[in-house]
């Protein structure tokens, strides 16, 4: 069975970053600094120490690489897509925004495949899936525009007000596939209104459980 090929990551940026922070911390500057003033730079310093770790684990996935050619049976019988080529996924994350480089499959009159993809069970959009979970829970949770400011404050992210209306009315089609596929979690935590808690069920309190008032 072909696996996908896979590079040797490069932790030396989270590390000189990290360092760097540690430096930072133990600095004469700092040392003269508020803790809130310290808090919120290292919030900020230590979000890119995190982002390089995620795009070094992407790294050590590969490119998704499984052979010459992909294989499909299908209704009507076997399609190969004999097709092969490399291109670059941009993809922002709770940490920030990473780049993924993975190998396409295609054939005439069909869609690309991209297994790494797949592997990564990654959306459509250009938002990782985690990032759209909490812009819709700041949406429920705060007026429409405050949410976006809320995610930018949390993470570090910024996300314009065009795509986030964007992304509340596709967020059930969105993740529909993608949570058939993951186990029931113990519902726990704050009550959500049915159409947010039938996107993320998780986020519901269990029936015997209302809302307090």
């Amino acid at each position: 069975m072909a696996t996908a090929t896979c590079f040797p990551a490069d932790t030396r940026p989270a590390f000189v970053e990290f360092s760097l922070l540690e430096s930072w911390l133990a600095s004469a500057t700092a040392l003269q600094l508020p803790l809130h003033q310290i808090e919120s730079q290292q919030q900020v310093k230590g979000r890119e120490v995190q982002r390089l770790l995620l795009q070094a684990h992407l790294q050590h996935r590969g490119n998704g690489d499984i052979g010459p050619a992909l294989q499909l049976e299908q209704t009507d019988g076997t399609a190969l897509y004999s097709h092969r080529r490399l291109s670059t996924r941009s993809l922002t994350t709770v940490f920030g925004t990473v780049e993924l480089v993975r190998m396409g499959y295609s054939r005439p009159g069909a869609p690309g495949i991209f297994p790494l993809d797949r592997a990564l069970t990654l959306p459509a959009r250009s938002f990782s899936y985690e990032l759209q979970r909490r812009l819709v829970k700041a949406a429920v949770q705060n007026p429409f525009l405050d949410s976006v400011q809320t995610i930018a404050d949390l993470t570090g992210v910024s996300v314009s007000k065009r795509s986030l209306e964007q992304i509340l009315p596709d967020a059930a089609q969105d993740f529909d596939a993608f949570y058939r596929q993951r186990s029931p979690e113990p519902a726990t935590g704050t009550w959500w209104p049915p159409s947010i808690a039938r996107v993320f069920p998780w986020l519901s309190r269990p029936a015997h459980n209302p809302p307090r008032g």
